[in-house]
């Protein structure tokens, strides 16, 4: 007969870590070897601390899981239940309370079935709570309610949840905001941006607080598609700064980047000592954003218009970007101090931006564009060219002879497009031109990726 070298050693499991997980499993010794675990560790079950049920259990065998949830499991601080297959089980009763669960403080329930409780207490407990596409008999209103509660809540990750509560019209009017400053970790993905600009406009976070936020607009096409980045956020310029104090004037923001692929169009501020915040529209349409960079130079000014930035990337095909959007950027952030270019398309336009104004030989040190910009690099599928690195030359010498000497120069352009090995002169070219972009900058990249 063989033996479960596991049924030994439960006193000591269960003296030691307190740990039960479920690890993956695909032949039948491993379901006998499950449910075997499983009678053995009811007994123990009030030691338990942290119980994991991944998705690699097969949904016939999910009821036998349930007997380990009859008793009461006082010392259990952590349940994971999660399913990641398009045919979750439903209905299943983990009879979750803070009665029968007082030290459960990280939950997280995934596709599983299981139900979030009413049981405002159990969930006032929690420090961390993890949702994706989970039912629950709770109202909207009822959900706001007991996030009201939840003080000692860190982290809330909500993914396709918040369709379930039902209506958010059906909020009392009377409702006061939910104070939320002591969240450290906040993020809503997978649903559309009205449904996330409403959940979060009931919301007060604090300065801190790192925000990851994902609008899904499914299957539109270009022409359907009119939210943007900013329409993630809540609908008025001083609700938004209630709601996310990194939004403020005050606000240390000084970093961004915007990137515009295919199918996805985000901004993201980097993580730092006064919180972060990205966000994010995903279409299942592939091609939707690929011309659409300067979408996503409106929705900056729309969000950090007023922001200190010294450092900005532009993602995308810069086609869409002309001298008169470049030069808009340019002047709402006037601090910039590095500069940083990719994708496809020409880099003209930047460089007749940065050289606007600088014509005129009596201009000074006030004609120049972001002045402080000390790092310039460009990278992507752009082509260099005499035209280009004389405008580029021009440039440099015009804001070095007004007191803006960049200190890096950083020219990437792709040998695929360059090809080197059929035209000698290209790498000729590059010399040429590296020594004499040299003069006015300290340190010159110019080189073919």
């Amino acid at each position: 007969m063989l033996m479960d070298p596991f049924a030994a050693g439960i006193p000591e499991v269960m003296r030691v870590s307190g740990k039960f997980r479920v690890s993956n499993m695909s032949s039948t010794s491993d379901f006998w070897q499950l449910n075997n675990r499983l009678k053995l560790l009811q007994p123990h079950a009030q030691r338990l601390r942290s119980i994991v049920f991944p998705d690699c259990i097969p949904k016939a065998w999910l009821p036998r899981l349930l007997p380990l949830f009859d008793g009461e499991i006082p010392a259990l601080e952590r349940l994971e239940f999660w399913w990641k297959i398009q045919d979750p089980p439903e209905g299943l009763n983990l009879r979750l309370s803070h009665h029968r669960h007082p030290h459960l403080h990280d939950l997280k329930l995934s596709r599983s079935g299981v139900s979030l409780p009413v049981d405002f207490p159990f969930l006032h407990g929690l420090r961390k709570l993890v949702l994706h596409s989970c039912s629950t008999p709770l109202t909207y209103d009822q959900f706001l309610g007991a996030l009201s509660g939840s003080s000692q809540l860190m982290e809330l990750h909500l993914t396709k949840f918040l369709n379930s509560l039902g209506r958010a019209a059906d909020v009392t009017l009377a409702r006061s905001p939910v104070d939320m400053s002591q969240l450290t970790t906040l993020s809503v993905i997978a649903h559309s941006p009205r449904v996330t600009s409403t959940f979060l406009s009931h919301l007060r976070l604090s300065a801190f607080v790192q925000v990851d936020l994902e609008g899904l607009l499914g299957n539109a096409t270009e022409d359907d598609v009119v939210e943007t980045l900013s329409d993630l956020l809540p609908p008025y310029e001083t609700l938004r700064e209630l709601v996310l104090p990194i939004l403020a004037p005050s606000s240390a923001v000084t970093s961004v980047t915007v990137k515009v692929e295919s199918n996805t169009y985000e901004m993201i501020t980097p993580p730092n000592q006064t919180g972060s915040l990205s966000l994010a529209v995903y279409s299942q349409m592939a091609g939707l954003w690929e011309d659409s960079l300067d979408r996503g130079v409106g929705d900056l000014f729309n969000v950090f218009f007023d922001a200190p930035l010294t450092h900005l990337s532009l993602e995308g095909n810069q086609n869409g970007l002309d001298a008169t959007i470049w030069g808009l950027v340019l002047t709402t952030f006037p601090t910039l101090e590095v500069l940083e270019v990719s994708g496809d398309g020409t880099l003209t336009a930047v460089w007749e931006a940065l050289s606007a104004g600088l014509g005129d030989g009596n201009a000074g040190a006030d004609a120049v564009l972001c002045l402080r910009l000390r790092r310039f690099e460009s990278s992507g599928y752009t082509t260099d060219s005499h035209d280009l690195l004389r405008l580029v030359l021009g440039c440099l010498e015009k804001r070095a002879a007004r007191g803006s000497r960049l200190k890096e120069l950083v020219l990437c352009f792709m040998e695929h497009y360059a090809r080197m090995d059929q035209n000698p002169e290209l790498e000729e070219m590059r010399g040429m031109y590296w020594r004499q972009l040299m003069v006015f900058v300290e340190d010159v990249v110019y080189d073919y990726v």
